[in-house]
């Protein structure tokens, strides 16, 4: 996955995780997802 913010980049690359990820069996793509909004919710630009 790939989010794009400010002219920067954030690449998530979940490929090498297992097809569930937790008590709540997220998928790959899903915890990408969620953890690149987490990451975008906290980013300041230059």
């Amino acid at each position: 996955m790939a989010f794009v913010k400010d002219s920067m980049t954030l690449h998530v690359d979940a490929s090498k995780l297992p097809a569930e990820i937790g008590p709540d069996a997220l998928s790959p793509n899903g915890l990408a997802y969620e953890v690149a909004t987490a990451v975008l919710a906290c980013w300041q630009g230059k």
